[in-house]
Order: structure tokens, then C-alpha cells, then sequence
């Protein structure tokens, strides 16, 4: 769903100012709301982001892509931080921002939402976007 005026706000006051990683790109993408399709699927599930970003970074370190993938080559390194956070995370719901620009690059960003800290930002590529 599209986040609200206020939830983007929030955001931004939140994490802006300190900087993240992709903060150079996505910030200006959440004040232009234009430039991007943001969407934030609130209240996920920390228990199953936990399974499913272990098995991801297991995926990505086992295999390498080939020369001409669409995968960012700091996408394994991401993933891997991401799962570390969310296994050190205490339990409480997930918060995923997902900001698809039209060249097919997007980030998803994971707020925890109790602890309001970010666990980490996946930068990817839609292949199918690419010329």
C-alpha cells in the first residue's frame, strides 16, 4: 500500500538526517514521490523474514552470478547484513519500504518498527526493465 503523507514524513525525520546506506538515492525519491513508486507493507513478520533472508544469503554465497546479471555485486554482502539484523532483532513487527524507480532499480528498505532502527536496505534491478 502507499505509505501516507505522514508515514513518509516520519520516515524521513527519522533516518534522513543520520544517513543509511542508499541514502543518497532514496531520500530524494521519498520527497519526490514522483520519481519512484513507494510502496511500505506494514507489520511483517520478523519470524518469517528471519527464514527467508537466511535462506537468501545462503543462496547468494554458494553461487555466483554470471558476468552479465542484473544482480548488484554488493547485493550478497546486503542480504547477509540484513539477516544478521533481523536474527538480532528482538521480536516485534518489520516494516518494508519498497521504492521502484521505472529503470527497474529498487530498494527495500526493513524498519523495525518497535525499536524504530533500520536492519537494513537491499538494493536490486528488474531484468525486465533493462534494455
Amino acid at each position: 500500500m502507499r505509505p501516507s503523507p505522514e508515514q513518509l514524513h516520519a520516515f524521513l525525520s527519522r533516518y534522513a538526517r543520520d544517513g543509511f546506506p542508499y541514502s543518497e538515492q532514496i531520500v530524494p525519491l521519498l520527497d519526490s514521490t514522483d520519481a519512484a513508486t513507494i510502496d511500505l507493507f506494514d507489520d511483517a513478520s520478523l519470524t518469517a523474514l528471519r527464514v527467508t533472508y537466511r535462506a537468501r544469503a545462503s543462496q547468494l554465497a554458494s553461487r555466483r552470478p554470471p558476468p552479465a546479471s542484473a544482480t548488484p555485486p554488493s547485493m550478497p554482502c546486503e542480504v547477509r547484513a540484513l539477516s544478521r539484523a533481523l536474527d538480532d532483532a528482538r521480536d516485534q513487527p518489520v516494516r518494508i519500504w519498497r521504492i521502484a524507480q521505472a529503470s527497474g532499480a529498487s530498494f527495500h528498505v526493513f524498519e523495525l518498527a518497535k525499536d524504530r532502527a533500520l536492519a537494513g536496505v537491499v538494493a536490486s534491478t528488474d531484468r525486465r526493465m533493462l534494455p
